[in-house]
């Protein structure tokens, strides 16, 4: 990976790669874990419920569980893709 500079704020940039490997967008928010052996793992926060509301759109009708279930599936695979998977 390298070497990452501190920030004058204590700040730490986390490279492009390293980003797109660990699903992290900006806004998003990072567990950092000091091991004993002076290691640090950095770790994606898992999604909540919270991050869900919203994420289906604007609906015009009530909607099955199925397409409720649908819906959320298509929004959270959009938000985390990596560049790659990107159709737009």
């Amino acid at each position: 990976m390298g070497y990452i500079e501190v920030g004058p704020n204590g700040e730490l940039a986390l490279p492009q790669d390293l980003r797109e490997q660990l699903g992290v967008k900006p806004g998003d928010r990072v567990e950092l874990i000091l091991r004993d052996d002076r290691t640090v793992l950095v770790r994606p926060r898992p999604h909540s419920l919270d991050d869900l509301i919203g994420s289906g759109g604007t609906f015009t009708r009530a909607l099955s569980q199925e397409e409720m279930d649908d819906a959320i599936r298509r929004r959270m695979a959009e938000r985390h893709a990596g560049p790659q998977d990107r159709t737009s």
